[in-house]
């Protein structure tokens, strides 16, 4: 598999419909990265700005992926229509499962804000909605679509690792990175990645490897996720 990273009800607690304040909970993530000069390794090439999603979770944590604030040297976070940026900074960041959290420095961001809800993992079959910033526009993207494949396939940050993971056809591109897949109202995934070869292919990472990722870093450390270390042949 060649995949390329693209790369009713009204809340009591702030007055926004649900689907509203879902909205207001995913936010555009700018992330100006230094990278390293592996040909010349003792000097870092230009900084170069990119764009990815991100959303809130508990007690004030920003969920995306690790790809999208990977390299960081300053990270934006902009809420819905809103101009004005905040800081962030990376709390944890895991690449092997391509997950990360910020928090925003600024305690003001977070008034009226709603975290979403982590659910469950979705039928085959079953309608979802991917909220984030994809490039070419600065307001939220909504799609929709349905969940047609769960297996466990290569994450392709870091290329190495193999998790579980869901396909949907709902348009999942270079921007979306980090935001969430919802249905009933939760975030069942993160969208992470898609496969520019093939039309309406994108990918998400599952609630039980997120799940196992807060877990992880409730001591301060992130120890990665278990492997055997060893293959077979038939």
């Amino acid at each position: 598999m060649t995949a390329i990273l693209s790369l009713c009800f009204i809340s009591a607690n702030n007055g926004f419909a649900a689907t509203d304040y879902i909205e207001h909970s995913v936010f555009r993530i700018t992330n100006f990265q230094q990278r390293p000069d592996w040909k010349s390794p003792w000097k870092m090439k230009p900084t170069t700005k990119d764009q990815g999603s991100g959303f809130l979770i508990h007690d004030g944590f920003i969920l995306t992926n690790a790809h999208v604030v990977s390299d960081s040297r300053m990270l934006l976070v902009n809420k819905l229509s809103s101009p004005n940026p905040f800081l962030a900074d990376v709390v944890a960041i895991a690449h092997d499962s391509d997950l990360a959290l910020l928090k925003v420095r600024d305690p003001d961001f977070y008034k009226n804000l709603t975290p979403l809800e982590l659910g469950g993992v979705p039928e085959l079959q079953s309608r979802v909605r991917a909220y984030g910033y994809p490039v070419g526009g600065h307001e939220l993207s909504r799609t929709e679509g349905v969940v047609s494949r769960i297996e466990f396939g290569t994450y392709i940050h870091p290329g190495i690792d193999s998790h579980l993971l869901i396909q949907t056809d709902s348009a999942i591109n270079p921007g979306n990175s980090g935001g969430p897949v919802t249905q009933s109202g939760q975030a069942i995934g993160v969208a992470f990645q898609s496969n520019l070869s093939l039309n309406d292919v994108g990918y998400f990472i599952p609630v039980p490897l997120i799940k196992r990722f807060l877990v992880d870093i409730k001591d301060g450390i992130y120890d990665g996720v278990p492997e055997i270390g060893i293959e077979t042949s038939s």
